[in-house]
């Protein structure tokens, strides 16, 4: 008891250092932004009105991209660890925010604008990494004294196109083609707005140098999200590797409290972990749902996400286990969307199945092939895959799957 208390101590002293410092972070990149283009607008003198128009324009920008990281922190939709490292963002965003103040002393060819929205996605998520972004750009187009719109509108367009090329990879993706895509929409928004804007002449020449510098950002960018995913991969790996594991502090909790829970869990593990593999899913994140999805009984509650958030959160779950996890708790228990909280509904299904059939009679003579047919008709019946991104060519491989562990179903007896 006093441990448990000594913990929740603890827990609430993390967790309220952690809101100091979101709230931190908030005001500093509210009060950077402001400062920033004041500081940049005085240094050349721009006179009085301009620096008022530009402060109020950064502060507008930092407050929306305040809220959106308070946002996102509250709705758990930052990008891997980033939501227990805000300085992480502040980090970003201050130096992005310096370069961007001084990119109007240089030719808008030379803008390296897509690097900074992936950067600014990577270290928090794709919606804040979006406000922080276009407040960058549009400050330093306001300070450039060109074409503002049209300069505006064509970068804008191809850094935020080049964000949702990076929105959807991982350390395992090719970075080849995200980064030609990003490389010939920098270009083809310099070209734009130099042709339609502008009104330069059109020549091979003149595109050259612009070619070379949106192929330069392109590979510094592919290299960075490479880097950076690279690292976010072994630290979730290693996660993995502690919280899988059945020695695991939190999963002998669960043994001790409830052992019925703990085997439960364990064995639908097994054959969750055997599928996955085999349809190349998410393994380890399908495995911890199937781990810890009934965290509940810890508590003698029935598992509902606002009362056990807690445990993967205390725990540093990694962000794909808490989405998968926060999903079927809420309605995969019921109507699994995932392909990955599909399988454990499945697997978890089966197991209880067998071990409620083995609890009434050990010497039991099981068909399980009829079991598992049975099984997946009714799940189709009573509409549990009307909502699930697996196909019916991966329901039928599960199928085939699950009755390949027969020797494995014998040991629950």
């Amino acid at each position: 008891m006093k441990k448990s208390r000594r913990r929740k101590t603890g827990n609430a002293a993390e967790n309220r250092s952690l809101q100091a410092s979101y709230t931190a972070v908030s005001v500093l990149t509210i009060l950077c932004a402001g400062a920033g283009a004041g500081f940049s607008l005085w240094y050349r003198g721009e006179g009085n009105e301009a620096l008022v128009r530009g402060v109020i324009t950064a502060l507008v920008t930092g407050t929306g991209t305040a809220f959106a990281l308070l946002s996102a922190r509250m709705t758990r939709t930052l990008f891997a660890d980033n939501g227990l490292h805000p300085w992480r963002f502040f980090a970003a965003y201050a130096g992005s925010l310096a370069v961007s103040l001084l990119l109007p002393l240089v030719r808008p060819y030379l803008w390296p604008v897509p690097f900074f929205f992936v950067l600014l996605q990577l270290t928090s998520e794709t919606v804040t990494g979006l406000f922080a972004g276009t407040g960058m750009l549009l400050l330093s187009v306001l300070f450039c004294g060109e074409e503002t719109a049209g300069l505006f509108f064509m970068l804008f367009a191809a850094s935020s196109c080049t964000m949702l090329l990076y929105r959807h990879t991982d350390a395992g993706t090719r970075f080849v083609w995200p980064a030609v895509s990003q490389a010939l929409l920098h270009l083809l928004a310099w070209i734009l707005y130099a042709l339609l804007f502008a009104h330069e002449e059109a020549s091979v020449s003149a595109f050259l140098l612009p070619a070379l510098c949106a192929a330069l950002t392109a590979l510094v960018t592919a290299v960075f999200a490479r880097t950076f995913l690279l690292g976010q991969l072994r630290r979730n790996t290693e996660r993995y590797l502690d919280i899988n594991d059945p020695e695991f502090s939190l999963l002998q909790a669960i043994r001790t409290k409830q052992k019925a829970v703990y085997d439960l869990a364990i064995h639908t593990a097994y054959l969750t972990e055997r599928c996955a593999e085999a349809l190349q899913y998410r393994t380890q994140a399908a495995k911890t749902v199937a781990l810890y999805h009934r965290i509940g009984c810890l508590d003698d509650t029935e598992s509902e996400w606002p009362d056990v958030a807690h445990y993967y959160v205390d725990f540093e779950f990694p962000q794909e286990a808490l989405t998968l996890l926060r999903e079927y708790i809420r309605q995969g228990r019921e109507h699994p969307e995932s392909r990955e909280a599909t399988l454990v509904y499945l697997c978890d299904s089966l197991v209880q199945r067998i071990t409620a059939l083995f609890a009434n009679a050990k010497d039991a003579t099981a068909d399980y092939d009829t079991m598992i047919d049975t099984l997946f008709a009714e799940c189709e019946k009573n509409g549990i895959f009307s909502a699930s991104a697996m196909t019916l060519a991966e329901l039928h491989r599960t199928a085939e799957l699950l009755k390949q562990e027969k020797l494995y179903y014998d040991f629950l007896r």
